[in-house]
Parts: structure tokens; sequence; C-alpha cells
């Protein structure tokens, strides 16, 4: 990822982020605490430039497996490797929790029962799960038969 696949809008920053899954081009929304660290990133690989956000010591880009073994290292570094619970968190993991509470909520609270409400969180158009629009409806329709 290079500072050109970064977008900063009013609402925040976000990162443009290819999809291997779907073949689409996703927008992150990035919290400010790492659009800040991004930012810093972005001063020593500005946009043109070409040069990746993400280096290891000698300069070239993360491979894809670089994020799992730097999670992995943050995971052993708070001794959560040790812990019954935290050693089986992953970011996929993280992610599809946060959804899952997120359609939770929307669920007790609206009477239309959609998980197109979570497709679309944050930022309509976004996907945060990655499912295509008719895949949320027909796990909406099987989510909400059985509630």
């Amino acid at each position: 990822m290079t500072a050109d696949h970064v977008i900063e809008t009013n609402r925040g920053m976000m990162w443009r982020a290819y999809s291997s899954k779907n073949k689409k081009t996703r927008k992150i929304p990035i919290r400010s605490e790492v659009a800040k660290l991004t930012r810093r990133l972005m001063e020593t690989a500005p946009p043109g430039s070409g040069m990746p956000l993400f280096r290891n010591t000698r300069g070239n880009g993360w491979k894809k497996v670089t994020g799992v073994g730097r999670f992995l290292a943050i995971k052993r570094s708070l001794a959560w490797d040790k812990d019954l619970v935290k050693k089986k968190y992953s970011t996929y993991i993280c992610r599809h929790t946060f959804a899952h509470r997120i359609l939770s909520t929307a669920v007790l609270r609206s009477p239309n029962c959609d998980i197109i409400l979570l497709a679309l969180f944050p930022i309509p158009g976004l996907g945060l799960l990655g499912n295509a629009q008719e895949k949320g409806n027909q796990f909406s329709r099987e989510t909400c038969m059985k509630i």
C-alpha cells in the first residue's frame, strides 16, 4: 500500500484496499489514531513516490504474511498467547465480532432486522464484511426467520 491508496475526507481517513475475495477495491475507514501514524509514514513515502507505507528494515514493502506476523508478535508481547481466551484472537475474529455486535444491536433496536445495515456500515457502499448485497439479503431472510 502506498500513499496513493490513502484518502482524506472531512469524515476522516480511508484506505483503498483490493479484496481478492470479491475482486473489488474497498474503502476502509481508519481510526484517528491510525490515521495519525499513517500521516507520519507518508512523510517518508509521499504520494506519487511509489514507496510502500509499510516497510521492513530494508525498506521493502510488507508481504502478505507480514501483517499476520506483526499481529502475532504483538499478541506474544502482551502475553495473550498464554491466555485461554485472548490466544484465539485474530484480525478476522475481531472484524466479525465487531460486525456481530453491531448487527445484534441493530436487530434489537430495529423492527427491520436487516443485515444490509451492517453490510453498508459505517459508510454506504463499503461492505464491512465483504459480502455481496445478494448474499446479505439471503442471510437477512434466513436470520429473521429464526428470530
